[in-house]
């Protein structure tokens, strides 16, 4: 059986803030096997954020960060031995980043950009020289900016990025993501700034990409839509912790977390903005309880008094509640 791409075990980040310790991430076990796509749900400050630097090795220096767990990105560490941080990206892990226009530099032309990519990439100076310049290159960087439907390669390499679209310049960072041939690409809210064709467009693509090219995909997003879209399987996350994970039909067809539930009914078109409402108000403390407990109309005794653990429901259908929901009645009436 093949390993999987990226393997998360039981992760804990702790940030020190002006109100004391926080929870970032609480014991998150994540599994991402070779061509499947994950999405990750949840309101703003849920932990998504800080899960994707975890997983890049960009969590801030100075606290404390990764305080049990550990990650894989198919046999590699990315905190490296010893704790030493390996170079972010010296990984078989890429980002699509959500603002294209802070990720790509407006005063170079896109070509530069690409070739300054492969060379902070290569193994050694001696591996880049041989590249730049040559129709190998030239070659690869073409057949990739096609495989992202962007078959004008030439004319796209020559502009600046304020000259292309914005799905164009999306494609281009997706093509950016592949040139190192990544195990893993972590999508962060892809289609956030794009209108709604454009959306399902740059979904289908990386539908594409995970078939065809075998790579694991780990979308996060607010939009329920585009999990429905794409992915394989849902994750939803809440004040650091797991509370849900299922396939994709299972997910939307029997949700069975109280939170899941409320997100859902939050939902409007399939592929509208917004349909994730917040952000979490509560603080994440060391609390041992259940952190929507506070806010939840089913809650028990225990719910404040112990963590829920993420349990198999049903086959595949890891639920972190003690009282979880029924189909019995609408979503809605499960919310406070």
């Amino acid at each position: 059986m093949t390993a999987p791409s990226l393997t998360i075990d039981r992760l804990s980040v702790l940030y020190r803030t002006a109100h004391g310790e926080v929870l970032a991430l609480d014991d998150v076990s994540v599994e991402l096997e070779r061509g499947e796509i994950v999405g990750l749900v949840g309101q703003t400050g849920s932990g998504k954020s800080t899960l994707v630097n975890a997983i890049l090795n960009s969590l801030p220096r100075h606290q404390p960060g990764i305080i049990n767990g550990s990650i894989r990105i198919g046999s590699q560490d990315p905190i490296g031995r010893e704790g030493r941080a390996l170079e972010p990206r010296s990984r078989p892990v890429t980002l699509v980043p959500q603002n294209t226009f802070e990720s790509l530099n407006p005063l170079f032309r896109v070509k530069t950009q690409i070739v300054d990519l492969i060379i902070s990439t290569s193994q050694s100076r001696k591996s880049w020289r041989d590249w730049f310049g040559s129709k190998k290159l030239d070659d690869r960087v073409l057949k990739t900016l096609e495989a992202v439907q962007l078959p004008a390669g030439r004319q796209i390499l020559e502009r600046y990025p304020h000259q292309l679209s914005g799905g164009q310049r999306q494609r281009v960072m997706i093509a950016m993501a592949l040139l190192s041939e990544p195990q893993v690409i972590i999508a962060d809210e892809p289609t956030a700034s794009l209108d709604v064709s454009t959306q399902m467009e740059i979904l289908k693509l990386f539908r594409r990409i995970a078939s065809d090219q075998k790579i694991s995909i780990l979308l996060t997003t607010h939009n329920l839509g585009a999990a429905w879209e794409i992915c394989d399987r849902v994750m939803v996350m809440h004040q650091g912790r797991i509370v849900e994970s299922a396939a994709r039909e299972t997910f939307f067809a029997n949700p069975r977390h109280p939170y899941t539930r409320s997100l859902l009914a939050s939902a409007s078109t399939p592929l509208g903005r917004n349909v994730i409402v917040g952000p979490d108000s509560e603080k994440q403390t060391l609390s041992a309880g259940c952190q929507f407990s506070k806010s939840c109309a089913r809650a028990l005794n225990v719910c404040s008094a112990a963590r829920p653990p993420l349990l198999l429901d049903q086959p595949g259908h890891g639920v972190a509640c003690y009282n979880p929901s029924t189909n019995d009645r609408p979503y809605a009436y499960d919310q406070p």
